[in-house]
């Protein structure tokens, strides 16, 4: 009995992520630098130029899309720009990746509406969180609307969690309405790692030098394809999904204004689809590089199952496209608390270390570790905090994560 609604559940949430997210085909600012006004917060601890005897890092504009502020490595700095979370119910503290020493603005998702400190929200130096008022203006889920006691079709997952049958889940922009931006101050210790690993496409970017025409394409999942992005589902600051940010980045590191940017990737892949349609989807368009990015749809399948389809499109392309340079990005991780969703992509990660080391040195396939930077992450903050749909997709602050990450890797 166990097995079989094991299997109603993953083939429900299937069905579910692929309904919602299932959109295909082909997708071919400066910096202001000034202080921003407004109520802020600072720690008892706070350390500034007067305290500390170093000068504080000068903060950027970020109240709205800016590529360069979105590209600042999670790892490094010491200014953290719009860290979202998501309150659920007014008891709810939602804790900072970073020890915070100043508070500097809270938002809402969009980046139009600042909230204000002792009328919206508070800071809790000791749990390093922030909680609502009582009066509070800020969005926030009550408990039961968050843990239904109901399955609503296309809003619920099972939940894995005792004595809470349902999880809400929604695509678009309903839970990102409710999430807020945080940006603040913090002492730039117990950072998260940076990722191995850099210069992936040593070929890629000779060819960008010398403003060649290159073709950079990106294949994967529903998150390669934007969801759920706030420019995918429409909604202020419009942030690129992490693909278009990778791309963007590279042109801009080089000055290249002839490569073109190819987003084959389509909502509900696993790696079985993948390998079905790599011909179509990848081969056709004779790409200098290539970023692969499976994994969060093969819930289904173990660690060992999961690479052999990794090597599988890994050897039709060397073989079809021998001089195209290649990143194998491991997964995002789905939502542990969401039944049918949460299976073994968590051990995904170390078998792709394996497989690009049987290539040997000088073979043109990297890694971008997402999955490690994802967990680390994880450790610190609520999944719900940094989600677009409660189950298995980015929201900004993820996507950023990625477009980090994979350009850490190959730049």
């Amino acid at each position: 009995m166990r097995k079989i609604i094991s299997l109603l559940l993953a083939f429900l949430f299937a069905v579910a992520i692929f309904a919602s997210c299932s959109e295909t085909g082909t997708i071919s600012d400066g910096n202001v630098k000034e202080s921003l006004s407004g109520d802020s917060d600072r720690s008892e601890n706070s350390e500034n130029s007067s305290e500390s005897g170093e000068e504080a890092e000068e903060l950027e504009k970020f109240d709205e899309y800016n590529l360069s502020l979105y590209m600042k490595p999670f790892w490094e700095g010491k200014v953290m720009y719009n860290e979202t979370a998501l309150f659920v119910g007014k008891g709810d503290k939602a804790p900072l990746l970073y020890k915070a020493t100043e508070i500097v603005s809270v938002r809402s998702y969009d980046l139009k509406t600042e909230y204000k400190k002792g009328v919206d929200y508070n800071f809790d130096q000791k749990t390093n969180s922030l909680y609502l008022t009582s009066g509070t203006t800020i969005p926030y889920f009550e408990e039961d609307e968050y843990y239904p006691s109901v399955f609503i079709n296309g809003r619920t997952f099972g939940c894995n969690l005792k004595d809470k049958p349902y999880l809400f889940f929604s695509e678009g922009k309903t839970i990102s309405e409710k999430q807020i931006a945080i940006t603040y101050r913090h002492n730039g210790e117990n950072l998260i790692a940076a990722p191995e690993g850099s210069n992936g496409f040593k070929k890629l970017a000779e060819k960008l030098k010398k403003n060649e025409s290159a073709k950079i394409l990106f294949y994967g999942d529903s998150i390669t394809f934007g969801c759920n992005s706030s420019g995918f589902v429409g909604i202020a600051p419009n942030a690129d999904c992490w693909t278009k940010m990778v791309f963007d980045s590279l042109t801009a590191k080089y000055g290249a204004t002839n490569a073109e940017y190819i987003n084959t990737a389509v909502g509900g892949y696993s790696t079985d689809e993948g390998i079905n349609n790599l011909e179509e989807r990848v081969t056709t368009h004779s790409p200098d590089a290539v970023v692969i990015a499976f994994g969060m749809n093969d819930y289904t399948l173990n660690s060992s199952q999961h690479i052999l389809r990794i090597k599988t499109i890994v050897n039709a392309l060397r073989e079809k496209l021998p001089e195209t340079e290649i990143c194998l990005v491991t997964p995002f991780l789905p939502n542990k608390e969401a039944a049918g969703a949460w299976a073994q992509q968590f051990t995904f990660a170390e078998e792709y270390y394996g497989l690009v080391d049987s290539y040997g040195e000088n073979s043109g396939i990297c890694i971008a570790d997402v999955t490690k930077v994802h967990t680390e992450i994880l450790e610190k903050k609520r999944y719900r905090d940094m989600t677009g749909n409660n189950v298995n997709h980015t929201n900004d602050f993820t996507a950023r994560m990625y477009a980090q990450t994979v350009f850490k890797t190959i730049a």
